[in-house]
């Protein structure tokens, strides 16, 4: 299943179930963030930037570009316009503590915050490298690379994972 300009949502759809079954399969069914009934929390959000609104597994688009994924575009050149890339981020947000009407959180607690930054951290990356590897999200042959992983926050109770990957356009 090549992954195409014509049907973005489609793809970005594929990815976020890939990466969710990764996730329950690697690291167990109790790892992704619910909601209060204990259903996952994870969908397609618009724009290049997550909403910083409530714990969830979040996939969105942030560009396509001319060229392969995975390298850098300095200047325009003819060949890199025969080929597109779609650059996706995958974000896995959390709760976290906060400033409260008790005051500042405790090193342990903001410890425990970082100590759950960095596991979503490698889980979202052991994840990709899982989808990747067993061609669950593009056939083989199709270039795709793993562009890096961001921590992002706090900001709003929330922390979060953010792990942006390209993949060519058919």
């Amino acid at each position: 299943m090549p992954v195409s300009l014509g049907d973005l949502p489609g793809a970005a759809q594929a990815l976020l179930e890939q990466i969710e079954d990764a996730l329950v399969t690697l690291q167990g069914g109790a790892f992704l963030p619910t909601d209060q009934l204990g259903h996952v929390v994870a969908y397609l959000a618009p724009g290049s930037t997550v909403a910083y609104d409530s714990a969830g597994l979040v996939v969105n688009l942030v560009t396509v570009r001319p060229g392969a994924p995975g390298q850098p575009i300095s200047t325009f050149i003819h060949y890199q316009a025969m080929t597109q890339t779609a650059q996706f981020a995958i974000t896995l947000l959390r709760e976290c503590s906060t400033l409260n009407d008790d005051g500042i959180p405790t090193p342990a607690t903001i410890n425990d915050d970082a100590v759950t930054s960095l596991t979503d951290a490698q889980a979202l990356w052991q994840a990709m490298v899982d989808v990747m590897a067993g061609y669950k999200w593009t056939e083989p042959g199709v270039p795709i690379a793993i562009v890096g992983c961001d921590s992002l926050g706090p900001e709003g109770g929330l922390i979060a994972a953010r792990l942006t990957v390209e993949v060519s356009l058919s």
